[in-house]
């Protein structure tokens, strides 16, 4: 256990999928009177947790913002995610409880320390009108009308979610998402401590091909035939989780379990690598686990 400075103190705990930041931070809330506090964008939601890694309920650990939306929740945006996490870091606190926010997706991190940019109030009807007209366009086509529309921040982005979201900003506000974000930022009420859990290239490799091995063993094929049997696909962000269409695809027969799970790892790899790069250049870690 690293010598951390507990009272008072927020602990962001990041890290590459895989790397073990979610066990790195139930140990450390073990051993510090300490609550977890989801920060990752797929686990927010229900239906998948084999496939979203989500953790085991732990007797004695309070688990915060996990599998809290339904599968079909039109998108839920970063400044969402602080609006609910501020008031449970506060209460925390107030109850003498050390906060630990653990996950793999680096603009709710980075944004809960370093401030949020004010962004325009959109009445929920709004989105989901605008969504519905906007989700069978694929992502390339996406990925070309934020590069005419917004081409600062089309240039970076690639995930489908974040693509939508910055649009929608665009179509509903008459203003560019990059504009906004250049806006002010409100200041942050904690003190955090950044901790990133960077295990070497070999051992983070290893430990993606264990964790794909122990999700199949749990019954994950199961879990996402099941899903895509109960669920509308085309309205859950949850289908583009990492691996969703390839195990799928697996549990109706038109793949091999050989060929799948080396589709899943390529998948897993090259996800790894933009979130190495990603924390490498955007996160500021005080320490260090390997």
């Amino acid at each position: 256990m690293l010598d951390l400075p507990l009272k008072g103190h927020v602990f962001v705990v990041a890290g590459p999928t895989a790397s073990g930041k979610s066990a790195f931070a139930l140990r450390a809330a073990q051993r510090s009177n300490g609550e977890l506090i989801n920060a990752d964008s797929q686990q927010i939601y229900k239906g998948l947790p084999l496939l979203t890694a989500q953790p085991t309920q732990i007797e004695g650990i309070s688990h915060h913002l996990y599998a809290f939306l339904p599968p079909s929740h039109p998108g839920f945006s970063v400044a969402q995610w602080i609006e609910r996490v501020t008031p449970l870091l506060h209460d925390m606190l107030q109850r003498n409880k050390t906060p630990w926010v653990v996950g793999g997706t680096g603009f709710y991190l980075k944004a809960l320390m370093e401030g949020l940019s004010p962004m325009p109030s959109l009445a929920p009807e709004e989105v989901t009108s605008w969504r519905m007209l906007h989700h069978e366009q694929e992502t390339a086509a996406l990925k070309k009308e934020l590069l005419e529309k917004d081409p600062e921040l089309g240039k970076s982005l690639q995930d489908r979610q974040r693509l939508l979201r910055a649009l929608s900003i665009y179509d509903l506000t008459g203003k560019p998402l990059s504009w906004w974000q250049k806006q002010p930022k409100t200041a942050c009420p904690f003190t955090f401590v950044p901790i990133l859990v960077w295990p070497n290239r070999t051992r983070l490799s290893q430990k993606a091909e264990k964790r794909y091995d122990a999700m199949l063993e749990g019954g994950v094929k199961e879990e996402v035939l099941s899903f895509a049997q109960t669920q509308d696909l085309k309205s859950s962000p949850l289908r583009f989780a990492l691996g969703f269409q390839d195990i799928l695809a697996m549990a109706q027969g038109q793949l091999s379990e050989k060929e799948c799970r080396k589709r899943y790892l390529q998948a897993t790899q090259a996800y790894m690598k933009r979130q190495r790069t990603w924390f490498a250049h955007q996160f500021s870690p005080r320490f260090i686990v390997s």
